[in-house]
């Protein structure tokens, strides 16, 4: 599956305390073939046998390939290009950083998912 995150960023901030940093537009971020992997154990309720809870659930997230756009960063032009070049060659460590984060949001849909059918 591919994920495909838009929106609009604004940044001003420096880097290693003296690099200014700035932008505002709109951006992509494109997640390709995203796998949730999860094993979950449910119990049933010992008192009426209807509800159903969660007592485990593990999961992994394998995401192949991402590819991020930031309009105007920089001031866009060359600058921007070269900026957005640096970050996609950081691609795989900034998404790895946010693998919790997206974890949890991949958790919390297939969980409301899995309920809504019970």
């Amino acid at each position: 599956m591919n994920v495909t995150i838009e929106g609009h960023y604004a940044l001003r901030a420096k880097a290693i305390k003296f690099i200014p940093l700035n932008g505002n537009g709109n951006f992509s971020i494109c997640l390709e073939d995203v796998a949730l992997f999860a094993i979950a154990t449910l119990a049933v309720d010992a008192e009426d046998g209807k509800g159903v809870a969660w007592t485990e659930f593990k999961s992994r997230l394998e995401i192949v390939k991402s590819d991020f756009y930031f309009e105007n960063l920089l001031g866009g032009g060359f600058m921007g290009k070269l900026a957005n070049k640096a970050i996609n060659s950081l691609g795989a460590i900034i998404v790895e950083s946010q693998q919790p984060t997206l974890r949890r949001l991949a958790v919390d849909h297939f969980k409301s998912s899995f309920a809504e059918q019970l």
